[in-house]
This record gives C-alpha cells, structure tokens and sequence, in this order.
C-alpha cells in the first residue's frame, strides 16, 4: 500500500498521512481517490475492503491546503462513519461540490491562490473505535510560548471537538522537561496521563521531523492505541507578548540567531552578554550599579537581546527618541497604548547627561588600550591554544577536562566578553558619527554611507586576498586543484584561515581546516567564472579614491557654509578617523573571535568525544546540547552516576527535539508587549518598488539571484544581485563576482554592509521578504542610497 501511495498524486492532507506512515507513526488504513477519475464500484468497494470494509471517513485532500501561509482549516468537507458504498459515493459528491462551492472559491481569492492551480483528491479511511480525540499543538498558540505544547481533547469523534460543537479538556505540557504544566479534565472522561504524555512527545517528534510547530489531530482507541489522522504547520498564533520587548537584530545577519542556535551556542552568548552588558552600562553611569536585568533570552530557537531595557537605559541620553531607534533597527510598534520614549535636549537633560558624556569618553580609551593590548598578546594566545588542543587529545579524561574548564573559563570568556564590550562602543562610536553629521544639515549634506567605505585591511578581506593568490597561481601555471604545486601554496592558505567556515557562529559547522573541500569548491566557482572575478587591489584603490573624493566634497561644503571653519574641519576629521577606526576594531576583534571559535569547537568535539566513550553521551554532538554552565560543572566533577547520565541524556534528547522542530521556523525579528508582528501572505499584491535601509551607495541593475544557502553559491553568474535572508562571513569571497546584494536582515554595521562597501557594490539591507517579492532571475535596480529596490522586469 505505501509502495503504492508513495508516488501518486494525492494532496497534501494525504501526504502527511503518508509522512506519519512512513515516519513510525500509527495512522488508520487509507487510499487515496481522485474524483475526476473516479473507480467502478466494483473497484472502490475492493479498496475499502483492503482497508478493513466500513464504517469509513471520506475526507478532502487538496494540494494548495495546509500550506504556510493558508491552512484552509474549517473549509473542506469530512464525513465520519460512513457505513455503505452507496453512502461513500453519496459523500464523495458532496466533498466535491464543497470543494468547488463559493466558500473555498472566496478563501482561495482572499489568500491570492491561482484557482486554477487547485486539485483536489479524496481520502477515503478507516474509522477507528474512538473513546477520545483531540488536538496537540507544540507550540501554545494562544500564549506564542515556544516552550509549551497545548492539548485539548474530548470523549467522542474529533469532527465535534475541531467544529466547536464540545467544550474540550486542556492540558500543557513543558516541552523542555515533558512535565505536566496544567491539566483541566473532567474526572470522568480523564484520559490517563501516561497516554497525554505519549501524545505531547510524539507530537514533538512529529515537529521535529517537520522541522516546524505542527497541530496535529488525533484519536485514543478504545484498544487504548493512539492514532494520527492529520498534522500540518501552525499558521495562526499570537507571537509571545508575556516578556519584555526582545529583539534579535544584530544576532541575525550571519550571527547566533541566523538560523536555529543549539543550547551550548546560546549559553556561551548568554554568559558573555550576561556579564559584559551590565558592566558596560554600567560603566557609562546609565544604569545603576544594583540593577538586575536579563539581557539575553531565548525564543523559537534562537536568541534575542533585551530591547526593552536597552531603550530605558538610552534613554537617559539627551535626544534620544525611541521611534528612531525603532526605524533604524527596522522594528515596528504599536505606540497607540503608550507613547514612544522621547528625551528632550535642554540644560536640565545635558546636565544630567555630562557624567555619561565623560563616562563614554573614558570607556572608548579603556577599550582601544584593552583591544591594543589584546592583540599585541594574539599570537602567543594563539600558539597556546593550538598547543593546548594538540597535547590536550593525549591526556588522561581528568587532566582533559581540567583542561578544557581552564580553556573555556579563562581564554574564551576573556575573549568574547572583550569582543562585546567592542561591539557596544563601536555602536555608540557609529551614534554619534551620524548625529554629529546630522547637525551639519540643511546647510551641509553628508551621507554617513558614503564616508565609511574603502576602510581597508578590513580582516575577513584577508580571505579574498589569499583566495587571489590562489586562483592567481592556478591560471598562470594551468594547473589543477590536485597538481602537487598548488598543494603548498592551498596548505598555507588553510594554514592562515583554519578558523573561517560557511556558518562561523554555528558551532555544528566544520571549519575550513576539518573541510578543506569547502574551499575547493569555492575556488572552481572563482576558477569557472572568467574575466568575472575582480582584483581585490584595484577594488582597493578605486574605493580609496572615491573615499577621498566624498571627503573632499564635505570638505568644501564646510569651506563655503561655516564660520570658523578650520575649526569645523578638525572637528570632522577627529570624528570621521574616529568611526572609520571602531568600525576596523570590530571587524579585526570579530575576527580573533571567529579564530577563539575554532578552538571551542575543537575542544568541544574532543569533549563529547571523551563523554560518549564514558557512555554519558550517545554521539559526540550531542554535547552541543548541553548548556555551558553544565558542561563546566562537569568538568569540576566529572563523574555521573547511571541515574545523572540518564537524565543528562534526557536533557540532550528534549533539547535536539525542539531545535530540529524550529529549523525551517521563520521566528520573528522581535517579540514583546505593543510589538506588532505581521504574518504577510506570500501569495500578496504585486509591487514594483521595495523599501530597506541602504547601507553601501551606488545604484546598479541586474539580475536577481535568490540564494537561501552557500551551498547553492555556485548558481551565482558573474554580474547578477544575490538576494537572501542574510549573509555569513563564510560567503564574503562570493561578493567579488556581485554587481549588489539585498538582504532581508541586517543594518549599516552588519558584516554584508561592511563587506559590500569595502568592494564597492550597492547593499540594501533589511528589506521584508525579498526572497519572496523578487523572482529568481528578475530584472532589479538598486538605489544604496535611498535604500530602494525597484523591480523591473
């Protein structure tokens, strides 16, 4: 029967029966029909004899429902214990006629669906001896908590529940624990929680093979079995209003919250953030030294940083408006119930305000000296990881873990909290550049975009530029990736960049020096792309002329329009050195980050190594499961008994349950109270014109390239605009062939912004579904200025 099914065209109410079949699942006997080719009597009545003869359930199947974006729910017919042929072939027409009624025809208008795309197939199935049924969703949809899998269940047939017609009984379960949250059952129908519990995992399973929250439909037989009879994707939810506004931008653009983060990833930002934040606030004079605050959570898979407490804390700083502070991260509230935070700038708010002024002063000093300090020890750091991880794989599992806390406790933490304290004076650094240069206006116009490319040294450049030597060597001797002379120069090359890899923050992701392949592939692309690849010199030179050109206008505008303007021009330099240098200190302390990763990956992979060995793990990865606060107090204490080795491996199970369950989730860029999340549907209006923030300048047009994964780079031509959700440092040697980029995601100080200007090509950034408005292989124009993507063709 599935041999059968597995090819056949059937829609997708059908095929997730199949998908439950086929993935272990118990799921009443079925066959599929398609009502325009309809059996002979003789011939259906076989079919539902193969299945067990009646009572059976005839139910509609279309390939456009349960999509997305569409579920379709409520709008096809279902009849339940149909007990005769001639009554299944009474109920097949009426399915149809529904199908093709006015109620399905307007929903399919409403939705912006091709009616003439639709299909419909019929699911004819075996009844099963019902004493309950109900509904599992594993993502509460009337809270948006992640974390909790909502049940709702009744004695009797499921078509009573789903129709409204019952009152239904409730049950949560903690995804994270399986532990009961809350029960409301009549005492009298009570389902035994052992099966309540049975159903709430395997609805986890289920989400985590569709990689996706499901509400799932099922049955509880009086033979005490449990049945599937449907899942499909939660469309419809309240995203989580219960915390404090959170955000994930800056974590999105090739960052922790690109994609679904496994709990050890998460944990290592959360302590860095955790302390490095409050500190640095701190440091500043704008919170106070008690102050407990949680600065980092954890939703959907990914993390987010505290927004709401990061406005209040700014707030304090004259001028600050929070409805600015919105539009430039591209976050969209609702200020109806309360109205944006909005300091005014008098004597009063700058007197308050000086002690944060001398404060920041002092904070950029203590971190350049710390940053200058730092790098000037970076190669002895270096060495001594390279050697503690080599010498480290021979030692006794003791001495290792000994090892291993040290490195974590005192290299790595030194490193991250020092990089976040980076990051947060360059955004404060980039603040004030802009705000000096929009108190220039009206008389003066100055484009911040336009005075921060062409850094140059910018430290993933250094990737391209051993990748031009390389492709350089290959066409000048004619030789290949497996001639024995380029082999030496390729060893030194992963030999300088072991560290970089496709998704660099996802520490499941082998680096270059495990995967050398990565790089050859990329080399052919480069190799198989001519006269298409440009010289990172040239690129260099041309961006540093026409750096020195927007300087040189700026500088005659402030000749012509102010007073005393040796001084103004001073005062434009100190600020302009001072932004283009921050930005070079992120990038070059982003970097030593990226190099620390290898090694906690490195180490890691020896840890679970050594743990499944001692039979506390089942697979070395799944050590990337556990939280880096259990991983260290092991490491103190590293012997577990059965009984702790047990529940550590039912930690590791639940955890991998729920981040396989929101890999393909499209979690949103920000959670919270008065946050407003739209759900747009793809099928929507047609447009000619994008909106987004223009990070590098130019304009340009050419042909779109949608590219969800680097893996699909190769699919790039010379000259056509990559358009994606984000971009990873991983990707940066793909920009040399680029005439643009769009992104969904990102800023003005986000790595493809940085990157894109530095080659000297238009990037607009956090432009909302752009991989869905742009067709592969449309026409496009980009405005970088004006941050406009205007589609032509």
């Amino acid at each position: 029967m599935l041999a059968m099914l597995q090819d056949s065209p059937m829609g997708n109410k059908a095929r997730s029966l199949l998908f439950l079949r086929q993935s272990g699942f118990q799921v009443p006997e079925f066959f599929v029909i398609d009502p325009d080719q309809l059996p002979d009597e003789s011939t259906l009545m076989q079919k539902v004899e193969n299945i067990g003869g009646f009572p059976v359930a005839c139910r509609s199947s279309s390939n456009v429902e349960d999509l997305d974006t569409a579920s379709f729910a409520g709008l096809y017919e279902t009849y339940l214990n149909v007990p005769t042929l001639n009554d299944l072939l009474q109920k097949i027409k009426l399915c149809t006629d529904a199908y093709y009624g006015d109620k399905v025809q307007s929903y399919l208008r409403q939705k912006n669906i091709n009616v003439e795309s639709q299909k419909l197939f019929l699911i004819v199935q075996k009844m099963v001896d019902v004493a309950w049924s109900g509904v599992t969703f594993t993502l509460n949809p009337l809270s948006g908590n992640e974390n909790e899998t909502l049940t709702e269940y009744h004695n009797g047939l499921g078509e009573d529940l789903v129709s409204g017609r019952v009152q239904p009984r409730s049950c949560l379960f903690n995804n994270q624990t399986g532990e009961i949250v809350k029960n409301k059952p009549h005492i009298s129908d009570k389902i035994p929680t052992e099966l309540l519990s049975d159903i709430s995992e395997s609805a986890l399973k289920i989400q985590s093979l569709k990689h996706f929250p499901q509400d799932i439909e099922w049955a509880i037989g009086k033979d005490q079995k449990i049945y599937f009879l449907q899942t499909r994707n939660i469309t419809q939810f309240q995203y989580r209003q219960d915390v404090a506004e959170h955000t994930n931008s800056d974590f999105r653009d090739g960052g922790v919250s690109a994609r679904v983060c496994t709990p050890l990833m998460y944990s290592l930002y959360r302590e860095s953030m955790q302390e490095s934040m409050p500190r640095y606030l701190k440091s500043i004079k704008i919170i106070p030294k008690k102050t407990e605050e949680q600065w980092i959570n954890f939703f959907y898979g990914r993390p987010y940083w505290n927004l709401e407490a990061t406005k209040m804390a700014l707030a304090k700083i004259p001028g600050f408006s929070e409805k600015d502070f919105d539009r430039d991260l591209g976050i969209t509230k609702d200020y109806t119930q309360k109205a944006p935070l909005q300091t005014p700038t008098n004597l009063v708010t700058i007197a308050k305000a000086l002690p944060v002024v001398f404060a920041l002063k002092k904070a950029y000093n203590k971190n350049i000296q710390e940053t200058d300090e730092f790098f000037e020890d970076l190669p002895r750091r270096e060495a001594k990881w390279k050697q503690d991880l080599k010498w480290g794989a021979s030692l006794e599992d003791e001495s290792f873990f000994k090892l291993y806390y040290d490195f974590m406790v005192q290299e790595y933490l030194t490193v991250e909290r020092l990089y976040f304290t980076t990051i947060y004076n360059n955004s404060n650094a980039q603040t004030e550049f802009k705000s000096y240069l929009s108190s220039l206006e009206p008389d003066i116009q100055a484009s911040y975009t336009d005075l921060v490319i062409g850094l140059g040294n910018v430290t993933h450049m250094s990737v391209q530029k051993g990748l031009d030597r390389l492709v350089g060597l290959l066409r000048k001797e004619n030789s290949s990736l497996e001639d024995p002379r380029f082999q030496n120069a390729f060893l030194q090359f992963l030999e300088e960049n072991y560290f970089h890899a496709d998704e660099e923050l996802n520490l499941l992701c082998p680096r270059w020096r495990e995967r050398p392949d990565t790089v050859k592939v990329i080399l052919k692309n480069l190799i198989n792309t001519p006269n298409a690849h440009r010289s990172l010199s040239e690129i260099e030179q041309r961006q540093e002329q026409v750096l020195q050109r927007n300087i040189a206008n700026l500088e005659s505008q402030i000749k012509d329009k102010k007073s005393f303007s040796f001084w103004h021009l001073s005062r434009f330099h100190k600020n302009l050195q001072f932004a283009r240098r921050y930005l070079r200190r992120r990038e070059e302390m982003r970097e030593a980050s990226s190099k620390c990763y290898y090694f906690v990956r490195s180490f890691h992979v020896e840890l679970g190594r050594r743990l499944t060995e001692l039979h506390m793990i089942k697979n070395s990865d799944d050590v990337f499961f556990l939280d880096i606060l259990e991983l260290l107090e092991f490491a103190r204490s590293p012997f577990l008994s059965e009984h702790e080795s047990e529940k550590l491996r039912f930690k590791i199970y639940r955890r991998k349950l729920l981040f396989d369950g929101y890999r393909d989730f499209q979690a949103p860029n920000e959670v919270g109270a008065s946050i407003i999340n739209s759900k747009p549907n793809r099928h929507s209006e047609v447009v000619d014109l994008l909106s987004g923030t223009g990070c590098s300048p130019g304009v340009v047009e050419g042909k779109a390239r949608i590219i969800y994964d680097l893996k699909n780079i190769s699919l790039i031509e010379p000259g056509e605009i990559l358009v994606t959700r984000f971009t990873d440092p991983g990707w940066t040697p793909v920009f040399s062939i680029l005439s643009g980029i769009v992104t969904e995601v990102g800023g003005v100080l986000s790595h493809a912004s940085i990157i894109s200007r530095e080659y000297g090509i238009p990037a607009i950034l956090n432009v909302e579904r752009a991989t869905q408005m742009i067709k592969d292989g449309q026409r496009i124009r980009l405005d970088g200025h004006s941050g406009q993507v205007t589609l032509l063709s």
